[in-house]
């Protein structure tokens, strides 16, 4: 018996958010005077409603884009950045276009707010091949350009989400070495970043993964010892789904790990 992690390889940075967070941010553009600004809330709006409600996602794109400035690099590039992630779930190839405009338009800006959003702009080209089937593309881009640039940026979270997504396509790949080497990698960007909520759920996705892994590879006790750690880990006020998988994985433990134990008997 084996069992497969229901993992989301990307965009685990983006969050859905409630209506209410929706309505402060929307209150937020309203007294907002700075245009740039402006924007930049209402880009955040469709990060949170893309998936929910396209209508109102278009619509907070077509403000952002009349309120910033045709010669603001960042701004234009972060423009591109979500244009990119409200095409990607319909038509990933047009989000990709999107994504290395975006690129394209931050040219050599070096600025900390460019670095990031050069970070997030590859991690979504590694997202849009991945949605088009192209995991050999996926991870060539994903070891060429955004792991290398997301160690370069201040927000770290997009170097343990890259390691994560790295390990799911080796995963998918069958190469289980390389997954659960880049799993612990992971783990260990994440315990990094302290205790936000964001790290928190890579690195508990990632422990997730790596026991997965270790199960696949019938190395029982590496499997055991992440699956306590993450017993240990984990609340009542955690992601209930994390608590359904632990379960699930420590009843494939427990069965791989006895039937190993009847064939050695025979």
């Amino acid at each position: 018996m084996m069992c497969r992690v229901l993992i989301f390889s990307t965009l685990i940075l983006f969050n859905l958010v409630s209506a209410q967070k929706t309505d402060s941010l929307l209150r937020v553009a309203a007294m907002e005077k700075n245009p740039v600004k402006k924007a930049e809330v209402y880009l955040k709006l469709v990060t949170f409603t893309a998936q929910s409600d396209s209508v109102k996602a278009l619509s907070y794109l077509k403000k952002a884009e009349e309120l910033i400035p045709q010669n603001h690099k960042v701004g234009q590039a972060r423009l591109q950045n979500s244009w990119g992630f409200y095409e990607m779930p319909k038509n990933p190839k047009k989000g990709k276009a999107h994504h290395l405009k975006g690129l394209e338009i931050l040219g050599n800006e070096n600025s900390a707010e460019a670095q990031n959003l050069r970070a997030m702009l590859w991690t979504n080209v590694v997202a849009d091949e991945q949605r088009m089937g192209n995991a050999h593309e996926a991870i060539k881009v994903m070891m060429n350009h955004a792991i290398p640039e997301s160690k370069k940026a201040a927000d770290k979270s997009f170097l343990a989400n890259n390691y994560l997504t790295a390990a799911i396509i080796f995963y998918n790949d069958e190469n289980l070495d390389k997954a659960v080497q880049y799993a612990e990698h992971a783990i260990n960007t994440a315990n990094q970043k302290g205790n936000s909520a964001q790290a928190k759920s890579v690195a508990e996705t990632a422990q997730l993964m790596s026991a997965e892994i270790f199960l696949k590879k019938e190395d029982y006790p590496n499997a055991k010892r992440r699956l306590d750690l993450m017993q240990k880990s984990l609340s009542e006020k955690n992601n209930p789904d994390f608590h359904i998988e632990l379960l699930h994985l420590q009843s494939c433990l427990l069965y791989t790990s006895d039937a190993a134990d009847e064939e050695d008997s025979v």
